[in-house]
């Protein structure tokens, strides 16, 4: 009898990007092959996922809060090359966990889930490495999800739903 193979765990931790006048910040990455290396280096995500200061830290050493939080500082400054420090992402507000098929593999990922706020000079800096920024009012998130016309990965929208609960 075969018994179904386990899924291949990955861990990783999200950010919900606050600017500092209390927008969220959405960035649209220029890369130069117009996909985002993620997961150790396989080709995971289109730019156009959006949302992306999201680290994708193949991280099995514990769910410890303070790993994911540094998982975020560090890929913040090799992706973005931004300095930040671990007093500007939030505690954990949620988990988004999700499960993909990829090469005839299970991949589950568990996202640990955080608010990152930048200042005004750190978005900036973003800018200035070549991303688009948007600015985008609580409102406006609010109708998009509301009308379901967002382009969003799942995993975001459960993300941004945790920001506007709280």
């Amino acid at each position: 009898m075969n018994k179904e193979k386990e899924p291949l765990r990955r861990f990783g931790s999200l950010a919900v990007v606050i600017g500092p006048d209390g927008h969220f910040v959405f960035f649209n990455s220029h890369v130069e092959n117009g996909d985002k290396l993620d997961w150790n280096g396989e080709r995971f995500r289109s730019v156009s996922d959006n949302l992306e200061m999201i680290s994708g830290a193949n991280n099995k050493s514990s769910f410890n809060q303070e790993d994911f939080i540094s998982t975020l500082v560090r890929e913040t400054s090799e992706e973005r090359g931004v300095t930040i420090s671990p007093d500007q992402i939030s505690d954990r507000i949620g988990w988004s966990a999700t499960c993909q098929q990829r090469d005839g593999e299970a991949v589950a990922f568990d996202i640990s889930v955080h608010t990152m706020r930048l200042t005004q000079e750190q978005l900036d800096e973003i800018s200035r490495s070549g991303s688009t920024i948007t600015l985008i009012s609580k409102e406006e998130v609010l109708k998009a999800l509301d009308n379901n016309q967002s382009a969003f990965r799942p995993s975001v929208i459960k993300a941004i739903e945790m920001v506007l609960q709280n």
